[in-house]
């Protein structure tokens, strides 16, 4: 399980796409939200999955994605993704 990965994803969904639900989410995918849920619960996400995120998701890579890279993320999107967290 890839449960870094489901973090990442959730961030997007809250974050990049003003919070929306599970079930909205997964309706932009084209998958049920049961599915989706098990991705933001670390299951491994399909690679054409992956494709869809990023082309509904501007400036989002695989990379980070997968990984957690920030290093092709635009400033925007990186602020957006962790900018306002209060520091712990």
């Amino acid at each position: 399980m890839e449960q870094a990965t489901g973090l990442r994803l959730a961030l997007i969904r809250e974050r990049l796409h003003g919070g929306i639900s599970q079930t909205e989410f997964a309706h932009r995918l084209g998958v049920s939200q049961a599915r989706y849920n098990h991705w933001e619960r670390g299951f491994s996400i399909p690679t054409d999955q992956v494709r869809k995120i990023k082309d509904i998701t501007p400036g989002i890579t695989a990379d980070w994605l997968y990984w957690g890279d920030t290093s092709a993320l635009t400033f925007q999107v990186w602020w957006k993704l962790y900018g306002t967290e209060e520091a712990d």
